[in-house]
């Protein structure tokens, strides 16, 4: 496992442990990592960050509900997706 994969691991587990601040970190890591791909589908850097904010919001409700935390990149590239295509 890579440490930047251990470090979101730990964020991760401290956010569904209720971690306010880790909640807050993993959203950074999130937003940072997804804009780029989010912009090369929009185009445009208003509906970018309205895609990511939508986004965000998905995450924080739904981070208690992931079973398997090992693919929470792959769960977060997917509800960008379906919030880019709506």
């Amino acid at each position: 496992m890579k440490r930047d994969d251990k470090y979101i691991q730990e964020l991760l587990s401290q956010a569904r442990s209720g971690s306010r601040k880790s909640m807050g970190q993993l959203a950074v890591v999130v937003w940072e990592r997804l804009y780029p791909f989010v912009f090369r589908t929009t185009l445009n850097h208003d509906l970018t960050e309205d895609v990511l904010q939508e986004t965000l919001l998905a995450v924080v409700k739904q981070v208690a509900s992931l079973r398997e935390s090992q693919r929470f990149w792959p769960w977060v590239y997917r509800v960008a997706w379906n919030k880019i295509q709506d």
